[in-house]
Formats: C-alpha cells, sequence, structure tokens
C-alpha cells in the first residue's frame, strides 16, 4: 500500500492535443507544484513555456514521434534534441508501431539504441521512455518488445500514447511488462486509465509512473477510497 503523497509523486501530469492554450499550460504547471507530481508533459511548442514555470523543481516532458511513431530517425532525433534545449528532462519516444509489426524488430531497435544514445550524450540525465503501443500487438510481439526496449538502453517502457484509440490501456499489460522486464526497465502507465482504482492497479502490478490528465481527480478519488489507504 502507498499514501496519498507517495501517489502523488508517481503520477505524471499532461496537457497535450490539438487545442491546448497556453492558460491550460500554465495551470497544469502550477497542478503539478501543488500537488507535488513527479512531470509535467506538454506539447513539444509549450516545453520552454513550462520549464519557466516549474525550473528543477519537477520534471518537464516531451513527447517524440506522437502518435504513429512514424517519422525518421533523424527527425526523433531532432525532435528530442529541441526539446532538451527547451528544458525537457524526460522524453517518450513512440517505437516505429509500423516497422515492428511487419516483423522488422531490428529496425526498431536500431532506431530507439541510436535515439538513447544521442539523447543521453546531449543531457546525460535525460529520461526516455518509449512507448509501444500495447493494443496494436499481440502476446508474442508484446513480450518481444519488452526485450527490444531493454536492450535499447532506455529507461522506460511505456504502453500507450493514448492516441487516437479508445480503451488503450490494460492492467494485464503492466503484468506482462513486469513479468518479462523485471528490474531491467521502469515501467509508465499511460493511456485510457481512467479511474484511480485502475491507477494504484497499475502501481501495484509494478509501474513505476502512472499519466493522464486525470491526476488531480485522482487525488481526491484517493481520499474516498479509504479501504486502501494504510
Amino acid at each position: 500500500m502507498i499514501t496519498k503523497e507517495e501517489f502523488a509523486k508517481m503520477m505524471e501530469h499532461s496537457i497535450l492535443g490539438t487545442s491546448v492554450k497556453k492558460e491550460d499550460v500554465e495551470k497544469g504547471c502550477e497542478e503539478v507544484l501543488k500537488y507535488g507530481f513527479a512531470v509535467m508533459y506538454t506539447n513539444a511548442c509549450d516545453v520552454a513555456l513550462a520549464k519557466s514555470i516549474i525550473g528543477d523543481r519537477a520534471g518537464v516532458g516531451s513527447p517524440v514521434g506522437f502518435p504513429q511513431g512514424a517519422q525518421t530517425t533523424k527527425v526523433k532525433v531532432f525532435e528530442g534534441y529541441d526539446a532538451i534545449e527547451n528544458g525537457a528532462t524526460d522524453l517518450d519516444i513512440v517505437m516505429n508501431v509500423s516497422r515492428f509489426t511487419d516483423g522488422d524488430a531490428d529496425y526498431v531497435k536500431k532506431e530507439l539504441s541510436e535515439f538513447v544514445e544521442a539523447m543521453k550524450a546531449r543531457k546525460s540525465d535525460v529520461v526516455v521512455k518509449v512507448i509501444v503501443e500495447c493494443v496494436c500487438l499481440n502476446h508474442r510481439e508484446k513480450i518481444e518488445v519488452c526485450n527490444v526496449v531493454a536492450d535499447s538502453g532506455a529507461d522506460y517502457i511505456k504502453n500507450a500514447t493514448g492516441f487516437p484509440l479508445n480503451e488503450n490501456f490494460h492492467l494485464g499489460d503492466i503484468r506482462l511488462f513486469k513479468a518479462v522486464v523485471g528490474d531491467r526497465l521502469l515501467i509508465k502507465a499511460s493511456g485510457s486509465v481512467d479511474n484511480v482504482e485502475d491507477a494504484i492497479g497499475a502501481i501495484e502490478f509494478g509501474a513505476n509512473r502512472v499519466a493522464n490528465n486525470h491526476a488531480v481527480r485522482w487525488l481526491a478519488e484517493f481520499d474516498e477510497n479509504r479501504w486502501y489507504v494504510k
């Protein structure tokens, strides 16, 4: 069991989408600082704004290759460099799902390895999280991709972008991740995690971070679930 404060520290807040206003980003950053969330994720164009508000009091994250992961490796590397220059501490890169499901795991492993190496060379403590989009993978592919991500040198494996599909979060994927990667990778649960019960369940199954734009609501729901609080 975890306390409410510990739960908050495992949350990653996000303001991502196609119609995000600066005031939305500012509000999200204020919530991160108020509640003690770990990271604030924004669209790439808002990373510098988020960093100017948060400073070093929490992490600032940016997506790379969103949402399909179909950009070339060179483009993804440029996105990563740009995010770091703007103050990002955390990068969530979408693997090339198309290449992977087409049977070309070597392409994906090479791309991820190149990306991780380039980012760590630019900023040694940057945190790289690889999104594998579990909803597009079968059981065998999920196991294989865990090993691909672990071999790339990334810090985290993440189950979903949350775009564009609904129902893209399953607790079983988090449990499978933990069974396969053990201590080789940290785990981030994201996507359609719509309630605090699933957020807590993900942590119990091995997630080190849980992300969505519901973090503030989850804290209120955490209080209501007193059966869980120790």
